[in-house]
């Protein structure tokens, strides 16, 4: 399971942040989900009633947003669905697993209302016999797990697909016939579901399946070396065309030799599976294709990343260690041009989606700094960054969300409603653009960005500052159009929010404004969350981002680093006056007691990854309680 490199950041309160709401989307509302340990969201896309559907996996209990049990091994993952509402709201959810591992990858809406889900099973501990939600024994050492739901998220069927060796799906889609392409990866030999050997190391493996789920045929396309799928789409003329990333040499279905250590791999299939062309794309060092989508004019435009500089089809060198790499090509597969976008740091394209209006917008996660293609600074560690480019590839605009840890989009699409919707996975707490705190180890977060027509307010900055007991709130802004007021908004957690007060706004103006609050009861003891809600007079409106301002009671205590990795760190004003420390999960259960003398260092070590509680008692009988994020 791919883990992010967590980057502690300190956030210093009340420092203005300037934000041009006209130059690209506003956020509209964020949400996320959880549990008590890891969920990471794979696939996100709107349903048809305009609520959205999101899937990914999860070992967490049944706490938090999670209302059924992992069903297996708490160190497995399952497959976790999440239906909302429009606004985000929960409707419901479905844990769907075994007891080994299973590794979610899509989830797409049917034609007939419910869903189809992608993913495959491992045999871990020799854990590969039917049971669970699985129907089928695993074949091989994993298996594409393909899971057909109602459209409340009951199942209706399931298969298990796979040779004698490792077979990993990793995409899918609904065919014009009602049935279904699945594609992935595989080193499988002719067995059980698989009709060919393996051409080399891995090899990109499609199966068609019928509305019912039944095997129609399957296609083994690759080479010598590793070829591996990760997205495909299917032509309004029945055929398909997929990207992934190759290491091999001209052989088998590949037609040209390798550019670099590895490089996009894009192949057109007839509808029976029959290889039309392929096309390698690449330069002198690793050129990995994550997306493909169909473009308005019968071509297409794929995705990935990139730490190659110029040369064979990339014509721009790399603005940094890794950057986005978008190529278009013609319907025959010719390119017609190529797009790097970047900063000085990593960042990595996992998804792309081509607008109404010819337009593309891609997705994927940074932690550059302004500078190159990206205009705003990380927020800490890696963000979501999202990029908008023309139908020559030319940047419209780009934005940086995120929290205080790592967070990254790996699904994005254009809403009914013409903004957009980015879902992701997340280990930030609340602040910077995530108003909800840790729920787990990480959690599902989706934001859901406003059309992008010029919002009401051009917002300078947007500070809080604590004065005394109270918290004095202070906004500028450079510009105003219809705007109609704002809402001063107060949470303790990132998730429910009260209106404090409302202030009008100017209506029109090109001049500088300044506004003012003072939040006179702040909780003492807590971390006090503050937000503006711009409102237009149509009703249209944006969030600015949080502040955060932390009003003290008694016994200052510091949990740091959070999350921490191999030692807590506790700071109190005066250790002498503590009496007994113990560190408890969400479930009461007590995983450290302390003796007489508590240590304000205590190793992690014996604890496994997730969400636990830090609860210090003084000698006055009083406590204090505080959350701990442990990683590894």
């Amino acid at each position: 399971m791919r883990k992010f490199l967590l980057q502690l950041s300190l956030s210093a309160f009340g420092i203005a942040s300037s934000a041009s709401l006209l130059a690209q989307p506003a956020i509209q509302w964020d949400v996320s989900f959880g549990g008590d340990d890891n969920s990471n969201l794979r696939s996100l896309q709107q349903t048809n009633d305009g609520g959205f559907i999101a899937g990914g996996f999860s070992n967490s209990s049944a706490i938090g947003d999670k209302t059924e049990n992992h069903r297996g091994n708490t160190n497995y993952p399952d497959y976790w669905i999440i239906k909302t509402l429009p606004d985000g709201t929960k409707v419901w959810d479905r844990t769907i697993g075994t007891n080994g591992v299973e590794e979610f990858s899509i989830v797409k809406q049917t034609a007939d209302g419910g869903y189809i889900l992608g993913g495959y099973g491992t045999s871990e501990l020799n854990l590969g016999a039917a049971n669970g939600n699985r129907s089928e024994d695993l074949k091989g050492t994993s298996s594409f797990w393909v899971v057909k739901v109602t459209s409340n998220g009951s199942i209706a069927w399931d298969r298990t697909l796979g040779g004698n060796n490792e077979s990993q799906l990793t995409t899918l889609t609904q065919t014009l016939d009602g049935g279904y392409l699945l594609g992935g990866r595989s080193t499988s030999n002719t067995a059980s579901d698989k009709s060919e050997n393996s051409k080399g190391l891995n090899d990109y493996w499609i199966v068609k399946l019928d509305a019912a789920g039944n095997l129609e045929w399957d296609r083994t396309i690759g080479s010598e070396g590793e070829d591996l799928l990760a997205s495909l789409i299917q032509t309004t003329d029945g055929s398909y065309v997929l990207a992934g990333s190759s290491s091999s040499a001209a052989g088998g279905n590949k037609s040209e030799n390798t550019r670099g250590q590895l490089d996009y791999w894009v192949v057109k299939l007839n509808a029976a599976g029959q290889v039309i062309w392929d096309k390698t794309l690449g330069s002198g060092a690793n050129d990995e294709a994550r997306s493909i989508v169909a473009t308005s004019d019968g071509g297409y435009l794929v995705g990935g990343t990139s730490n190659s500089g110029i040369g064979s089809e990339k014509t721009e060198s790399n603005r940094g260690l890794r950057d986005f790499w978008i190529v278009k090509l013609s319907e025959s597969g010719s390119v017609q041009w190529d797009k790097t976008l970047g900063g000085a740091g990593n960042d990595d394209l996992y998804s792309l989606y081509a607008n109404a209006d010819g337009n593309y917008v891609a997705g994927g996660s940074s932690n550059s700094v302004s500078g190159g293609d990206k205009t705003e600074n990380s927020r800490g560690g890696y963000d979501f960054w999202v990029v908008k480019v023309n139908p020559d590839g030319s940047k419209v605009w780009d934005k940086t969300i995120g929290g205080n840890e790592a967070d990254a989009i790996f699904s994005l699409q254009e809403t009914s409603d013409q903004g957009y919707v980015l879902g992701g996975t997340s280990y930030s707490g609340a602040g910077g653009d995530k108003s909800s705190g840790y729920k787990g180890f990480s959690s599902y977060w989706i934001v859901k960005l406003a059309p992008e027509n010029p919002l009401p307010v051009t917002l300078k900055s947007f500070s809080a500052l604590k004065e005394g007991e109270t918290a004095l709130l202070a906004w500028e802004t450079t510009l105003e159009t219809n705007s109609d007021h704002f809402e001063i908004q107060h949470s303790l957690d990132g998730k429910d929010w009260t209106v404090l007060t409302s202030i009008h706004a100017q209506g029109e103006s090109s001049g500088l404004n300044s506004y003012h609050y003072a939040h006179t009861a702040p909780v003492s003891g807590s971390d006090n969350l503050y937000r503006l809600k711009m409102v237009d007079a149509d009703g249209s409106f944006a969030y600015s981002k949080i502040q955060h301002v932390e009003f003290e009671e008694g016994f200052t205590v510091s949990v740091y680093p959070n999350p921490a990795a191999e030692t807590i760190h506790l700071k109190v004003a005066d250790w002498s006056k503590v009496k007994g420390l113990q560190i408890f999960n969400s479930q009461g259960k007590t995983f450290y007691s302390s003796e007489n003398k508590p240590s304000q260092d205590i190793s992690t070590r014996s604890l496994k990854p997730g969400l636990y509680f830090i609860k210090i008692t003084f000698t006055d009988s009083t406590e204090s309680t505080r959350k701990v994020v442990i990683g590894q």
